[in-house]
């Protein structure tokens, strides 16, 4: 009854709203000329690939691999790149077309736009393939140079012989990449409502924000009410209440955690556990597996101060150049460390994530897997949370050093919009390669409604988002969080 009133309280203070937003929208809506108009422009080009023997500029799929990540444009394109940067790799799309013939296409606002794009890239891949041509054309050409004034034994002129013509035919067939056919560009259209309809539309619309408006700070406005202090993923341990019991739950499931980073294919790291404050069992369980393998540092803290000064604690005492993090009830996979550097430095990556894999309470596989999508942008990443901290990965030498924002939890969401705001963008490995533990959990991550609440309060209070801004992520966000929710369950 209390929210009710509220509500109504606050409508009738916003009156001049609640009348004029909808009058105005629909009065745009019945305004808007009618007809159809095109909504983008997409460009295409159709090349060749060269025949030289190259393994990466002859090959259809290292074509392909190449011109869908950022080190080309990176290189060959400098200025495209940092116009559009965090566009450019969604607006390329490349086609294989069989018989070593691929086709470019490039989407863009205006049709000038997609044609010049799309000739850029193209033009920038002719190039680079031109290089490698003529250094393979020279390196033939001394080849053939030497052989001819070589003075070769009797018994090695027929294999002589047969390289010498060999590598004639070679320079006779070879031929760079080409472009077949003049860019071309075609337009996508959609045809517009009524001037009636679109009238009625914006009225609708209008009215449903500011209801929105109106309701959500009232069912939000206990949501905040909570301390910046304590809680989150990473690898440390949680002080607990409840007795022996607890200790022991708890106890087990950091053993596995401990155990599936010992077990990594990949040798060189150094495990960091922050011990917040918890039981003389757990102390005592951390320094025998520090015994037994000394590249395992744990760090013991006489009082508990939450998850963002245990997990800032252990950035500032790790030595290596990428980090990664791992709550005590979750696993990484054998190759997970292994893989995701040989991904990082393959692309040159310094913000990356896998997928991983659900398990019950008991450590059991659900067969149920969060994939993880190719790339993830800043506005991307309020729209979805779909970055599980325990699949991160983070190369510092390119990012410089970072610490988490002193919050009771999503304190890792936090962390990646303020790394993504600064134009970097987190690539995904579509790769399971980590366990998430759904249930038994001893920290607050496994209860939804309450990370809702706190993914508000990151829009409204970290981010400094406006209302109606924080209100459009967090229905992309509630949305995205319901089919998690189904995986799940």
């Amino acid at each position: 009854m209390n929210l009710l009133k509220r509500f109504t309280a606050r409508l009738k203070h916003y009156l001049w709203l609640v009348l004029a937003l909808p009058a105005a929208l629909a009065v745009i809506g019945f305004l808007v000329p009618v007809g159809s108009m095109p909504s983008s422009y997409q460009a295409q080009a159709t090349v060749q690939l060269g025949n030289y023997e190259d393994p990466i500029f002859n090959e259809t799929n290292q074509v392909m691999l190449m011109l869908a990540n950022a080190p080309f444009y990176q290189q060959q394109l400098p200025q495209l790149w940092a116009q559009n940067e965090q566009e450019l790799l969604s607006e390329v799309e490349i086609r294989d077309l069989n018989n070593r013939l691929i086709q470019l296409r490039y989407r863009a606002a205006s049709k000038e736009e997609a044609k010049n794009g799309a000739q850029a890239i193209t033009d920038a891949f002719l190039n680079a393939d031109r290089q490698h041509y003529e250094r393979r054309k020279r390196l033939i050409d001394q080849t053939l140079s030497q052989l001819e004034k070589e003075k070769t034994p009797a018994s090695d002129s027929a294999a002589r012989t047969r390289f010498f013509y060999k590598l004639q035919s070679l320079k006779l067939t070879m031929r760079p990449a080409q472009q077949l056919e003049q860019v071309s560009s075609s337009g996508a259209s959609v045809t517009t409502l009524s001037s009636k309809k679109r009238a009625v539309l914006g009225a609708v619309i209008g009215m449903t924000l500011v209801l929105l408006a109106a309701a959500l700070p009232e069912f939000i406005r206990k949501m905040t009410r909570w301390e910046l202090n304590n809680d989150g993923c990473g690898t440390r341990l949680q002080h607990s209440d409840f007795g022996n019991h607890t200790d022991v739950l708890l106890g087990k499931t950091v053993q596995q955690t401990i155990q599936s980073v010992r077990a990594q294919t990949w040798p060189y790291w150094e495990l960091i556990i922050v011990d917040d404050a918890s039981s003389d069992r757990t102390r005592a369980m951390l320094r025998e597996a520090a015994k037994e393998d000394a590249r395992i540092r744990p760090i013991f803290l006489e009082e508990n101060h939450g998850a963002a000064f245990a997990r800032n604690t252990a950035l500032d005492h790790a030595k290596g150049r990428y980090v990664a993090f791992l709550d005590s009830d979750d696993c990484w996979k054998p190759r997970k460390l292994e893989n995701q550097l040989h991904f990082m430095e393959m692309h040159q990556y310094a913000f990356t994530f896998t997928g991983y894999e659900l398990m019950d309470a008991e450590g059991h596989l659900l067969n149920k897997i969060v994939s993880a999508p190719k790339r993830v942008t800043y506005k991307r990443m309020l729209k979805n949370t779909i970055v599980g901290c325990l699949t991160v990965m983070i190369d510092r030498k390119q990012t410089g050093a970072f610490r988490m924002p002193n919050l009771r939890s999503r304190q890792d969401l936090a962390t990646w919009l303020s790394l993504l705001k600064t134009g970097l963008v987190a690539y995904g490995m579509d790769e399971v390669l980590a366990e998430y533990r759904i249930s038994g959990k001893t920290s607050l991550s496994g209860n939804k409604w309450k990370a809702a609440k706190k993914t508000w309060f990151v829009y409204r209070n970290v981010e400094r988002l406006p209302l109606i801004p924080s209100c459009w992520y967090f229905v992309h966000y509630a949305a995205h969080a319901l089919m998690k929710r189904m995986i799940s369950t």
